[in-house]
């Protein structure tokens, strides 16, 4: 048969015969051709809505597909299919590279689960963190276990009300809620920028979108809020200190609103009671990153290229990469003239003179989309690389670069920022959407002197989770997107409550007829928004009729509270 048109989910093509392609669609199943796509064959699995496939490279008869009704493993090129996890629904599955019985699986808002028996059993890997995007994280300089992790928040699916700041002193393997009830974690802020005080290496700031900078002077038991006078706006997503006054500091805004005032950078002089703007002769203010070199040269990443500001000079010129989005950037800390660039679609930049020219460094790289970069102060030479799909590392300064992502959870993800250890620099950090992982290489210096491939990989990883804080009251209430969405035949309706009260949930048509009313009853205050307490919709009217697909609204009542968001139905 011919293939129209359709919503192509995965492709693969076979690695031993490049005639014969799998693909996945969204509501029509899954096809096959032998002739290299000239004519398909639908494939024997049930479900209709199929998503990522898998295939063991060592026998490509063995191959898996992730569906929203489970997975599926087939050790016949397809033929026949195996059904497992029949109730899951699979963002993504992966193979083992070299024993076909191992098998990852992401279950949507229920994390990694992992099978070494072919799938007869499975087990959670990585619980705690589903959708825990962190968005940065910390060193403390002299107590190298002991870090600072920036959360986005909070959890839809898992009764874990996240807060902005995470704390662990054993190098990731716990974590705990940083300065428990300070106004740093109230509301369920979310923390994006960390800068230590490199004088004092107890203190250290961070940036809350929304709520403006916080200081600890105990790295993160306790924090307050700095005046933050003249910051007008505070959507900022970016920090950096002046390595030579540890009072100056910097502030990327990246958007706002369509006004010009609502972004560009800020500046203090006096550890962050006063702002000022500091926009002059900057031509984008749509900030990405900063970075300051140690005689004082501020870089600013923007989405059309990189701008620098000398010492003492109030006015910023364009250093390069015109067109370029700047994700990351990072300075050498013995040579102040070099500084490195890490580009969404161009991959990685290296300049020697300040930023006048530019030369691109992508020998080994095999993923161009880059979210952090890294440097080793006591080797320059060794960087590494976070990237839209792994993780590489250089101990050349840039020359090439090595893949160290094997053993990373099957999972395609923002890696980014990455966070060296400076004591140790084969340790290394990197925040994923997914939570913080800890890479343990073997020691660099004999693997820089010899240029050698690192033996080790994230096979070693500490997945870090954060606490479960379930009895937590919540600050405020809030109704969340439904899940899965769209969906077919169920969803469920996450939401959380300040006070104990009566709740419903009203689900209406595009027209504004109601369709079902959800009567929940008195509910006291808490988080409901594990799968097993939040509010469940089979996708029927009142009269248990099958309602069409389309767009639905849903509102939650609760006492005064009152929310509204949109829902899809796919049939």
């Amino acid at each position: 048969m011919e293939l129209g048109p359709h919503v192509i989910v995965g492709m693969l093509v076979r690695p031993d015969n490049p005639d014969i392609v799998y693909i996945t669609t969204w509501g029509d199943g899954g096809y096959m051709s032998n002739n290299g796509g000239a004519t398909w064959i639908r494939m024997k699995i049930p479900s209709i809505y199929q998503g990522y496939i898998s295939i063991y490279k060592l026998d490509p008869n063995i191959m898996c597909i992730g569906t929203t009704q489970g997975a599926y493993k087939s050790t016949d090129s397809g033929n026949n299919w195996k059904h497992y996890l029949p109730e899951a629904d699979i963002i993504s599955i992966a193979i083992h590279p070299s024993n076909p019985d191992i098998m990852y699986v992401n279950f949507s808002r229920l994390g990694i689960f992992k099978t070494t028996d072919g799938g007869n059993s499975w087990k959670s890997t990585y619980s705690n963190i589903t959708n825990r995007r962190i968005y940065a994280i910390a060193i403390h300089p002299d107590k190298p276990d002991t870090l600072i992790a920036g959360v986005d928040c909070p959890d839809f699916f898992t009764d874990i009300p996240a807060f902005g700041t995470y704390k662990s002193i054993n190098g990731g393997l716990s974590w705990n809620e940083s300065g428990p009830d300070s106004i740093v974690n109230k509301g369920n802020p979310t923390t994006v920028a960390f800068a230590v005080d490199w004088l004092d290496h107890d203190m250290i700031y961070s940036v809350v979108p929304g709520r403006g900078v916080f200081v600890s002077q105990d790295f993160g038991d306790n924090w307050w809020k700095v005046q933050n006078s003249g910051l007008d706006i505070r959507q900022f997503n970016t920090l950096v200190m002046d390595p030579n006054d540890n009072l100056t500091l910097y502030m990327g805004a990246e958007y706002v609103s369509e006004l010009d005032n609502d972004k560009g950078i800020f500046k203090t002089t006096d550890g962050g009671a006063n702002w000022r703007r500091f926009n002059q002769g900057l031509t984008d203010k749509r900030i990405k990153c900063l970075a300051m070199s140690s005689d004082s040269m501020l870089y600013a990443g923007t989405a059309s290229g990189v701008f620098r500001i000398a010492k003492d000079s109030n006015q910023w010129e364009r250093a390069g990469l015109d067109g370029q989005e700047v994700k990351a950037l990072i300075t050498s800390p013995r040579e102040p003239s070099i500084v490195y660039a890490g580009t969404w679609g161009g991959g990685v930049y290296k300049s020697t003179d300040y930023g006048k020219i530019w030369v691109r460094k992508n020998s080994g790289l095999k993923n161009w989309n880059i979210y952090g970069l890294d440097i080793a102060k006591k080797n320059p030479d060794i960087l590494y690389v976070g990237t839209e799909g792994g993780v590489f590392l250089s101990v050349d300064g840039s020359e090439s670069w090595q893949d160290i992502s094997e053993g990373l959870p099957p999972i395609n993800t923002r890696i980014g920022p990455i966070v060296i250890d400076q004591q140790r620099p084969h340790i290394v950090y990197a925040a994923t959407d997914y939570g913080v992982y800890c890479y343990e290489g073997n020691q660099l210096p004999a693997a820089v002197k010899s240029k050698g491939k690192l033996a080790d990989n994230w096979s070693s990883i500490k997945n870090v989770d954060m606490p479960n804080v379930s009895e937590s009251k919540p600050m405020k209430s809030m109704l969340y997107p439904n899940y899965p969405n769209p969906f077919n035949p169920e969803t469920w309706i996450p939401y959380q409550i300040d006070k104990g009260t009566d709740c419903s949930i009203h689900i209406y048509d595009a027209s504004g007829r109601i369709v079902r009313v959800l009567n929940i009853g008195y509910k006291p205050a808490g988080f409901y928004t594990s799968q097993d307490k939040a509010i469940y919709w089979d996708g029927k009217n009142e009269l248990g009729e099958v309602v069409a697909s389309g767009i639905y609204f849903y509102t939650i009542k609760a006492g005064e509270f009152v929310d509204t968001k949109k829902m899809i139905i796919v049939r």
